[in-house]
């Protein structure tokens, strides 16, 4: 796949690509919908956005957390089969242009399309004036075809984003991984720690994520697997603040099935497969030993291992 970053790369206009656009944050199935579309027309092209147009435009009081950082999401574009991926530094300046400025300046004369697909409730330009109505209104001028794709549902509630994330703050791996189509996955530097989970039997890699804006899931122990030089190991993860053993900041950590390793500072990629339980504190060590080896017997259960 080709990737281009606007204003640093020399692009080469395509006048025939299937195009589509948009912030593609997770890659999820509702953006399949998109990209199966792109795929049946020529160089199917995706133009894309970094930084996430939210954390210029401060929509919101909390800065919004993202659900793939840009190197996953143009690893998962490459694998659906797209030809080009053009990235575009968001700015306010940009945010600014007029929707004629945005369609026939850059996906037109400088990118190059004749098939634009975009999503039901896509727009783009200053104030969003660049509506369905505008894009529909511009195709026999500008020669493109238009095509609107409804939502993509799944048990009848449209995919988004913005539903994954809320499903994974709240710990529901079931629904954000299913919206997905996927094991959610975020990519981490080992680091040390305390050294507490090894001294209670059970080792952990503790874990320093790359990008601070990517969205960590609720608090709790989970199934995961980790990638980590080419193989997958399967194993348990904690996201918590250690309640035992008193007031302690929120930490990553994950402990594998028959690894002995070491994993110091080596970057890995997990993948949280399913919620196990909330996080709790325990009278004892011991009560809580007891308590990480019924965690252990249920995710082995889980993965078939």
């Amino acid at each position: 796949m080709k990737v281009y970053r606007y204003g640093e790369d020399q692009i080469d206009r395509e006048p025939h690509a299937s195009l589509t656009l948009g912030a593609f944050d997770g890659v999820h199935l509702g953006h399949h919908a998109l990209l199966d579309r792109v795929l049946e027309g020529d160089h199917p092209t995706v133009v894309t956005f970094d930084p996430h147009p939210q954390h210029v435009l401060g929509i919101h009081a909390d800065r919004l957390r993202i659900l793939t950082p840009v190197h996953e999401k143009l690893a998962k574009l490459e694998l659906a089969g797209i030809e080009r991926t053009v990235i575009i530094p968001f700015s306010r300046a940009l945010a600014s242009w007029s929707a004629n400025q945005f369609l026939k300046g850059l996906l037109l004369d400088t990118i190059g399309m004749n098939r634009l697909v975009v999503g039901f409730n896509h727009s783009f330009g200053r104030d969003r004036e660049g509506n369905i109505d505008f894009m529909r209104a511009k195709a026999p001028e500008y020669g493109y075809e238009l095509e609107v794709v409804d939502a993509r549902l799944v048990e009848q509630i449209a995919v988004s984003s913005t539903r994954i994330r809320n499903a994974l703050t709240e710990g529901d791996l079931f629904e954000a991984n299913k919206s997905l189509g996927r094991a959610y996955r975020l990519e981490a530097t080992v680091v040390r720690g305390e050294g507490r989970g090894r001294d209670l039997g059970f080792p952990t890699a503790n874990l320093e994520p790359h990008d601070p804006d990517q969205l960590v899931p609720a608090e709790g122990v989970y199934v995961v697997r980790v990638h980590y030089e080419g193989r997958l190991y399967d194993g348990v993860g904690s996201i918590g603040r250690k309640e035992t053993f008193g007031k302690n900041p929120l930490t990553l950590e994950v402990h594998l099935f028959n690894f002995a390793k070491d994993l110091y500072d080596q970057v890995v990629q997990v993948e949280w497969v399913e919620f196990l339980r909330g996080q709790e504190a325990y009278a004892s060590a011991k009560d809580l030993i007891e308590q990480m080896h019924k965690d252990a017997a249920r995710a082995k259960q889980i993965l078939g291992v």
